[in-house]
């Protein structure tokens, strides 16, 4: 077979394939872009270039701390800690497994064990302090960027979405992970023990690990589909 013909035949492909092709290109440029935000974020971090804009927010927002919010965060926080976290794992792997949706069960598990895992050893090697403007509501003995409260929260809300999306529960998984996500961000910087930075980073390599894993777990699906037509 000449040139020619092995490009009149990478045509075809390229032509009968497209849509899941360009699926493919979507979610693997979407994780190249969390990469490459998150590096970037976390070179100015490291150089200390965020710290001035990371404490004005901390200090604005402690200016309009009062009891109540206090209460409400350092209990909500704990929706993203590690107790909470392992329950609403436990309970999304559970309900997937009883309903026999194991590869669902499977990536819920590796998506936010994996995110765990992953924020160990980014706060290992940035070692970034805490942040100590005021005297803190709860206590904290880690490092501070990535958040690991943004990525276990990220991971959870984000798996538990991609899971449900072709659903009839898409749009309420949506909408409640959105909020999660967000009320477990602003807990992080309403109780001082992170930086906007350190939330930040958190939810976009958490995004990144989570999207790769659904792209591991189910390119297989997207090739079907291309062998199909």
């Amino acid at each position: 077979m000449g040139i020619h013909e092995h490009l009149k035949k990478l045509g075809e492909v390229l032509t009968n394939h497209k849509p899941e092709l360009l699926r493919l290109a979507f979610v693997l440029g979407t994780i190249i872009v969390l990469l490459l935000l998150f590096v970037n974020l976390a070179d100015e971090v490291l150089e200390k270039s965020t710290d001035s804009l990371d404490r004005s927010a901390l200090l604005a927002i402690n200016e309009r701390s009062n009891p109540v919010l206090d209460a409400t965060f350092v209990n909500g926080t704990e929706a993203a800690g590690k107790i909470g976290a392992s329950i609403l794992t436990v309970l999304a792997v559970g309900i997937f497994a009883y309903r026999k949706h194991y590869r669902k069960a499977l990536f819920i598990a590796v998506a936010i064990a994996g995110t765990a895992l992953i924020n160990l050893v980014l706060k290992l090697y940035f070692v970034r302090q805490r942040p100590d403007l005021w005297e803190r509501l709860v206590d904290e003995t880690t490092y501070s960027f990535p958040s690991g409260h943004a990525m276990i929260s990220m991971a959870i809300a984000l798996s538990l979405v991609l899971m449900l999306w072709r659903t009839k529960y898409r749009a309420l998984a949506t909408i409640m992970a959105f909020i999660y996500v967000l009320f477990i961000g602003f807990s992080r910087l309403y109780l001082g023990v992170h930086y906007p930075t350190d939330v930040l980073g958190g939810w976009l390599v958490s995004s990144a690990w989570v999207i790769a894993c659904w792209l591991m777990f189910y390119s297989d699906k997207v090739r079907s589909k291309a062998r199909v037509r």
